[in-house]
């Protein structure tokens, strides 16, 4: 029997060596570690004792590529929040990753973090302020208030220990970078704040998406609050969030819900816990939302308002453009989450012309949509449209 089970085993082994034939090497994410096998096992057919491995998962906090018997830590600043990762991310800006096991912690209110992989945020210098979480910078304190440092995060000392070194020897080129990476804005930020710039809009009715996504496209609504209280810029802002987490079969067009408003004058304060707010209760469900619905909220809820602005999302398409005909006041489009170069969403030229409104990008003010009839087309980006009499279709 013996030597039955001897010569079986050794033309396995040379089949192994004539063919090549082996396992795939351990997968990423995972570890993959030699079982013990005995002394004659292994003099005879070293071979197949390759091939009988224990795997096991990569734990949160570690990473494996692929082929490795051991799995690493990720270093400070980056973090794989799931078993089974293939690599460390870099934590972003905007957040901190104390803990590599974790997912990133949005930097808190009062303090920032204008570069990635760090493990705390910093704390606004007084005269300075960040009253949104995940903020890249603090902003110059508005006129009419005071601005105080908040206290330091129990993390500070530890973040500033690990970085001191690379800050002392670095520290124009450090300098260089903040200044620079500060003030650049991501292309979301700019399309509003230059939409807005743009044109002297004032009395404004603010209509935002906070589902998904769109947390860039409002990153800047500290400022629009300070330039409010003096040329009253926006007067009321509407925030939605597509139903309050509402169950996708359950969402009425008309009544879905998850809208939220506050006007500029009840204060700083008040508009960001609202904004909070809808964040926190609603985050969309599915791709379409309740767009119409919040702007019909805001016209009924804004009788001073003469400008109705709508921040809307490009990539997802509103549930109930049906209700497009209760809409009493033009509306100004201005499409987020669109980047120059790509299509626009044609829905949202829908709204800007079954409105008498307009649509605005980061680079283009299409106010003349009123003057086209069923038939003609128009360029927006790199996308043509037809307007038959449904609405705009892209075409070829």
């Amino acid at each position: 029997m013996t030597k039955i089970v001897f010569l079986t085993l050794l033309a396995l082994c040379l089949a192994l060596e004539i063919f090549g034939l082996k396992l795939e090497q351990c997968p990423p994410g995972f570890r993959c570690r030699k079982r013990t096998t005995s002394l004659l096992m292994r003099s005879i057919i070293s071979k197949i004792e390759e091939e009988e491995m224990d795997v096991e998962i990569c734990e949160a906090g570690t990473y494996s590529p692929g082929g490795a018997d051991e799995c690493t830590p990720c270093e400070k600043g980056t973090y794989a929040a799931k078993p089974g990762a293939p690599a460390c991310y870099f934590c972003p800006k905007g957040h901190m990753c104390p803990r590599a096991d974790v997912v990133p912690e949005q930097c808190p209110l009062g303090t920032y973090n204008d570069l990635s992989r760090q493990t705390c945020c910093r704390v606004c210098q007084p005269g300075k302020f960040a009253l949104l979480k995940g903020m890249f910078q603090c902003d110059d304190c508005p006129s009419g208030y005071r601005c105080r440092a908040r206290a330091k995060l129990p993390c500070e000392d530890e973040a500033m220990e690990t970085t001191t070194t690379t800050t002392t020897t670095t520290t124009t080129r450090t300098s260089e970078s903040i200044i620079t990476r500060t003030t650049t804005p991501t292309i979301d930020e700019e399309t509003v704040t230059g939409v807005l710039n743009r044109h002297n809009w004032t009395d404004i009715g603010a209509v935002i998406d906070v589902t998904g996504s769109m947390a860039a496209c409002y990153a800047q609504i500290d400022q629009w609050l300070a330039l409010s209280h003096t040329n009253k810029l926006v007067q009321y802002f509407v925030f939605f969030n597509d139903g309050d987490n509402t169950p996708n079969k359950d969402k009425v067009i008309g009544s879905t819900g998850g809208i939220y408003a506050v006007h500029t004058n009840e204060g700083i304060d008040k508009v960001l816990t609202t904004l909070n707010t809808a964040k926190s209760n609603g985050g969309g469900g599915d791709g379409p939302e309740n767009d119409i619905e919040a702007i019909i909220y805001t016209i009924a809820n804004c009788s001073t308002c003469e400008n109705i602005i709508h921040i809307a999302d490009n990539q997802a398409t509103p549930r109930d453009l049906i209700l497009l005909g209760e809409v009493t006041k033009p509306i100004k489009v201005i499409v987020c989450k669109y980047i120059p170069g790509t299509l626009v969403n044609p829905k949202l030229l829908d709204i800007a012309y079954k409105t008498g409104g307009s649509l605005h990008t980061l680079d283009l003010d299409i106010e003349t949509l009123g003057s086209l009839k069923v038939g003609d087309t128009i360029q927006v980006g790199t996308g043509t449209y037809l307007l038959d009499v449904t609405g705009f279709i892209r075409i070829v």
